[in-house]
């Protein structure tokens, strides 16, 4: 996972590096301003399927409603061997 900053946004890039598809990969953005929470975002990184196939890379952006200076990204996922 590779991400970057923007004004008031996270973009997020991702790519499956597996032998398995993921299915619903998720985002979860945690907006901080001065070590406090102030925003939490998330966005579904996936195909039409809803997929993420290995080998693909999707790329997507969270945006925050809120200033901040830090943001954590965490990746959630299901797949099926």
């Amino acid at each position: 996972m590779e991400t970057s900053n923007g004004a008031k946004k996270v973009i997020v890039k991702i790519t499956n590096n597996g032998s398995i598809l993921a299915e619903f990969p998720e985002a979860t953005a945690v907006f901080f301003r001065g070590g406090d929470v102030v925003y939490v975002g998330r966005q579904y990184l996936t195909d039409a399927d809803h997929e993420l196939k290995p080998g693909a890379t999707i790329v997507e952006e969270i945006r925050s409603y809120e200033e901040f200076d830090e943001v954590r990204v965490h990746l959630t996922a299901r797949g099926d061997k």
